[in-house]
């Protein structure tokens, strides 16, 4: 999406293979499958496909759009519990988790679940296409070490976790071992190693946001990404 607007950076590797966001409500507020949207207030980030997703799903069960509140990076416990907002999109790796720890019930509706083109890349890495063509070998080396870090973290959950926690002051360990112990087999699941894309996942989304008007028919999605730099994509 960011190709579109104006911004030409290329993907060189998926951090995971599946979306693992999710819409995500604490139970009393009555969100438990996407018909439950309608009429409700969703705490938002303001993205222009975020809000499109959204309204895309409501009519699809013909109801009426979700009334849309800006909470930019607000707490999501403070937002759904005081904040007057019913329910947002989280990464449960990380607010899903901290709510288990919280002994917070939550509802939870996954991207992946609700149809196979929302379980596109997130996150991924990215850089721009003028660093590539002046920088190809190091970002070869730079993507060599990450995907060695990731498979680490991939096989080794406390270890990654508490690397991480000694490098960072401040992080709440809890939350970051559990988040950690979720994930992990994640990182690559089915792929055939860290990283990797395949052009079907990108073509995929890339044709619902062109049926939606939200970039222009004629997008190559394989001019977006690339798995060359990754030491098994060379």
């Amino acid at each position: 999406y960011g190709r579109v607007a104006g911004m030409p950076v290329v993907s060189l590797a998926a951090v995971i293979q599946h979306n693992t966001s999710c819409f995500a409500a604490p139970v009393e507020n009555g969100v438990a499958t996407v018909a439950d949207f309608s009429g409700k207030t969703y705490g938002s980030w303001g993205g222009e496909v975020e809000e499109a997703l959204l309204d895309y799903l409501v009519e699809q069960e013909g109801g009426e759009p979700a009334t849309k509140i800006n909470i930019g990076s607000s707490d999501f416990f403070a937002a759904t519990q005081d904040g007057g907002i019913d329910f947002s999109w989280v990464y449960y790796a990380t607010t899903g988790i901290e709510a288990e720890l919280r002994g917070v019930e939550l509802d939870t509706i996954f991207l992946k679940d609700i149809d196979s083109t929302f379980d596109y890349y997130t996150p991924v890495i990215v850089a721009s296409e003028d660093f590539l063509a002046e920088n190809g070998d190091l970002t070869g080396r730079f993507m060599t070490a990450l995907s060695q870090g990731y498979c680490y973290c991939d096989a080794n959950p406390a270890e990654a976790a508490e690397i991480l926690l000694a490098a960072n002051e401040g992080l709440d360990a809890e939350l970051i071992q559990a988040g950690q112990e979720w994930i992990a087999g994640q990182y690559q699941a089915e792929a055939p190693y860290w990283g990797y894309q395949d052009a079907e996942i990108w073509n995929s989304f890339s044709q619902w946001l062109i049926d939606r008007g939200l970039i222009e028919d004629g997008f190559v999605a394989e001019d977006a990404f690339t798995n060359d730099y990754l030491p098994q994509g060379e």
